[in-house]
C-alpha cells in the first residue's frame, strides 16, 4: 500500500464532479488535541471521530474504530473519498456495518473537487502516511472507496497500486483515459436507477469482464449519490467473501447463508414482470458466493430466464433507453451556446412533464437526464464565472435554476454575478438564499474576492458566519 505515494502524480489532475455530499456529521467528535503520530492509545472506538494529521492543522480525516478494536491485530480498513471532502459523511453513514463486520473507516476531509496537482498529492500522501502511523492496519485488506469524482481517484490509486485489493465505487467509474493497466483489484460499484452516470457504470462492467478481476454493478433506487447504509451494506459481504476466498479469513458459513437469504427474499418481493432486476439479484448471488457455496441452482435459473422472449424484449428495450438517453445528452451539451433562453424554458418544460407522465425504466431515464443537465449547468456555469464571461454565466445560471431550483449553488452563482455589478441587496439576497439551501462553504466565500466589497458588512457576516479576506 505504501507504493500509492510513488505514483501520485500518474493520477493527480482529477475533476470531482460537483455534487452536495452533504454537511459534516453532528455525531462527529474533533480529536485535534492529538498530534504525536503512532500515538493510539487516545482513540476512542465506537464513535466517529475528527483526527488531524500529525504536525498540520489544515489536514484531517474522520476515523471510525470498531468497539473491540485493539493494537495488537490487524484489522481491514475502507478509506473514503466525497468529492465536497466531507469525510465525516461516509464514514458516519456506515459505521454500523464496520462495527458489525469489524472494519476500520477513514475519510479524507482534505481532498475535493477542482484541486492542483500539487494539492491533490500532499494531501493523499499525508493522509495514507498519518494513517499507517497511526493505526494497525492489515496490508492485505486495503479497500479504497469514493463517490462521483471520488470513486475516480480510488479506482486511479488502485490502477497504480497493486498491494489495494479492492475498490468500491459510487456513481463514478475508471479514470477517463483511453489507455488503463489491467484492472486486477476486486471492483464492487453502486449506481442508483437516477444516477446519470448510470449508463457508464454499466458499460465499465461490461468492460470489466474482459479484466482479470471479480466485479458486480449494484444497481439501487436513488440518484446520484452515496448509497443508503442498506444498499452500502453489501459492500462488507463482498468484501468479507472475497477475503475468504483468498483465504485471508476462515469461511463463515452463517454470514454466507444470512446473505444468501437476504438475495432470495429480495427476489421473492419483486412482481413477476420485473425479469432484469430478477436476472440482476440471481447474478448477484452467483457472482458473490462463486466457490464459497453452490450456485448451480441459481446459473440454472439464470440461463433460462436469458432463455425467455419476454427478458430478451426487456433487454433490447433497456439498451434502446440507454443509447437514446446518451444521444439526448449529447444534444443538451451543444444545446448549451446555440439554444436561447426561452428555447430551454420550453425544453426543461417539456422534460418534466414527461418524467410525470412516464413510468418504470423510462421516468428513471427521463430523471437522470435532468440530473444530468442539473450538474452540466453547474459546470458551465462554474467555467463561465471562472473566465469572468459574465453574460454567458447568467445565461448557463439561468438555465440551472429551471433544471434544479433548489440547488444551493445557484443562488450562490446568482450571488457572485450580482456581487460583480457591486449589487449589495442582491448579492446579499442570493448569499441567503445559497446558505438556507443549504450552502456552507465558508472557505469559498471567504476566498472569493468578488466579496472583498462586503467586508466588514453585518449582514453579509450574519449570513454566512465568517468575514471575507483581504488577501489578493
Amino acid at each position: 500500500m505504501k507504493r500509492i505515494l510513488t505514483f501520485l502524480i500518474l493520477f493527480a489532475v482529477l475533476f470531482f464532479s460537483a455534487c452536495n455530499s452533504g454537511n459534516t456529521s453532528k455525531k462527529e467528535k474533533d480529536l485535534s488535541f492529538i498530534w504525536a503520530p503512532g500515538n493510539k492509545k487516545h482513540f476512542m472506538p465506537g464513535v466517529v471521530q475528527k483526527v488531524y494529521v500529525a504536525g498540520d492543522s489544515t489536514q484531517s480525516y474522520a476515523v471510525y474504530l470498531p468497539k473491540d478494536y485493539q493494537d495488537s491485530l490487524k484489522w481491514p480498513v475502507i478509506y473514503f473519498f466525497d468529492p465536497q471532502a466531507a469525510g465525516s459523511l461516509p464514514v458516519d453513514k456506515y459505521a454500523v456495518w464496520a462495527e458489525q463486520f469489524g472494519y476500520i473507516l477513514f475519510g479524507s476531509n482534505n481532498l475535493k473537487n477542482r484541486m492542483s496537482s500539487e494539492e491533490m498529492n500532499r494531501y493523499i500522501r499525508s493522509f495514507f502516511d498519518d494513517t499507517y502511523k497511526r493505526f494497525s492496519l492489515d496490508e492485505k485488506r486495503i479497500t479504497l472507496a469514493g463517490f462521483s469524482g471520488g470513486a475516480r481517484v480510488a479506482s486511479s490509486l488502485a490502477l497504480t497500486d497493486p498491494s489495494v485489493r479492492g475498490v468500491i465505487a459510487c456513481g463514478g467509474g475508471l479514470p477517463s483515459t483511453r489507455q488503463l493497466p489491467p484492472v486486477h483489484f476486486d471492483f464492487l460499484s453502486f449506481a442508483g436507477s437516477e444516477d446519470f452516470n448510470l449508463p457508464e457504470l454499466i458499460q465499465m462492467d461490461l468492460y470489466l469482464q474482459s479484466q482479470p478481476c471479480r466485479h458486480y454493478l449494484i444497481r439501487f433506487a436513488g440518484k446520484h449519490e452515496w448509497p443508503d447504509s442498506l444498499v452500502f451494506k453489501n459492500s462488507f459481504f463482498w468484501l468479507d467473501f472475497n477475503a475468504m476466498r483468498d483465504r485471508l479469513i476462515p469461511k463463515n458459513d452463517s454470514l454466507i447463508r444470512l446473505f444468501e437469504n437476504n438475495t432470495l427474499n429480495a427476489i421473492h418481493r419483486l412482481p413477476a414482470t420485473s425479469v432484469l432486476h430478477q436476472s440482476a439479484l440471481l447474478s448477484k448471488i452467483i457472482t458473490f458466493l462463486q466457490g464459497l457455496a453452490p450456485t448451480e441452482k441459481y446459473e440454472k435459473k439464470l440461463k433460462a430466464l436469458y432463455a425467455n422472449p419476454f427478458y430478451q424484449q426487456q433487454k433490447k428495450s433497456f439498451a434502446v433507453l440507454l443509447s437514446e438517453e446518451s444521444q439526448q445528452q449529447q444534444f443538451y451539451i451543444r444545446a448549451f451556446a446555440s439554444r436561447s433562453l426561452p428555447w430551454w424554458e420550453d425544453a426543461v418544460r417539456k422534460l418534466n412533464r414527461e418524467i410525470r407522465q412516464s413510468t418504470g425504466d423510462s421516468k428513471s431515464s427521463k430523471q437522470r437526464l435532468l440530473h444530468f443537465l442539473s450538474l452540466a449547468s453547474y459546470m458551465q456555469a462554474d467555467a463561465a464565472l471562472h473566465q469572468h464571461k459574465d453574460a454567458e454565466a447568467k445565461k448557463y445560471v439561468s438555465i440551472y435554476k429551471l433544471v434544479d431550483p433548489d440547488n444551493a449553488y445557484v443562488y450562490y452563482f446568482s450571488a457572485v454575478l450580482a456581487a460583480r455589478k457591486g449589487d449589495r441587496e442582491k448579492t446579499l439576497k442570493w448569499l441567503r438564499k445559497a446558505v438556507d439551501l443549504g450552502f456552507d462553504k465558508k472557505d469559498v466565500l471567504a476566498k472569493n474576492q468578488d466579496f472583498t466589497f462586503l467586508k466588514g458588512d453585518p449582514e453579509f457576516d450574519r449570513i454566512t458566519g465568517i468575514e471575507v479576506s483581504d488577501e489578493r
